[in-house]
Formats: structure tokens, C-alpha cells, sequence
């Protein structure tokens, strides 16, 4: 009977989370930002990705990694796609990054 109750609050608690984050839409967000800058840019962006992962199908894992890192962990503030500098060490060379984060290379692919 115990488990039933924990099955109920957790199923109550995904429909709480569910709905919060349809309160919390961002309406400041578009999905056609780029529609007039950048025609191309979501197919683009398709292309190489679907590419990327038909050669190498961990890479997909890899490209939510790095999202992961880049935006539930500080905020998405695209400080994965900064490069090194003399005063300044990015996150792509970061110790811990070195042979775990993957994906770099098809981020700057992708955004040429």
C-alpha cells in the first residue's frame, strides 16, 4: 500500500512540474528569430547534426551533454562556445572536458 501512495505523489508531482512549465513559457522566445537573418538555419542545422550522428551515433549524447552543461548548470550563457585566450582558459580546454565533452568541432562547423 506504501508504494501505491509513493506511485500517486509522484505521478502528482510530474503533473505539478507539467504544468509549471507550461505557466512558465517563454514568450519572449521565437522560434522564427532567425526566419529572416538566416532562412537556412534551422535545415542547416538539421543537416549537420543528422549527419553527425549517422557517422557517429554517440554524438548525439554528446550534443545534449554539452547542452546540458551550457544551460542547466549556469544559465544559457554560451560560455562553451568561448575559445581559449592568453588570460582566459574556455571551457572546451577545461581539465575535466578534455576527453568527456564531445561535440565541439560540429558546434563551430555548424555555426559557419
Amino acid at each position: 500500500m506504501g508504494s501505491c501512495s509513493t506511485a500517486h505523489i509522484a505521478t502528482l508531482l510530474m503533473i505539478v512540474l507539467c504544468s509549471m512549465l507550461l505557466l512558465c513559457e517563454g514568450k519572449q522566445l521565437s522560434s522564427k528569430f532567425y526566419d529572416s537573418s538566416c532562412p537556412n538555419a534551422f535545415s542547416t542545422i538539421r543537416t549537420a547534426i543528422h549527419a553527425a550522428i549517422s557517422a557517429e551515433r554517440p554524438m548525439g549524447a554528446s550534443l545534449i551533454r554539452l547542452h546540458f552543461h551550457d544551460c542547466f548548470v549556469n544559465g544559457c550563457d554560451a560560455s562553451l562556445l568561448l575559445d581559449s585566450t592568453s588570460s582566459f582558459e574556455s571551457e572546451q580546454n577545461a581539465i575535466q572536458n578534455i576527453e568527456s565533452a564531445r561535440g565541439f568541432q560540429l558546434q563551430q562547423e555548424t555555426l559557419l
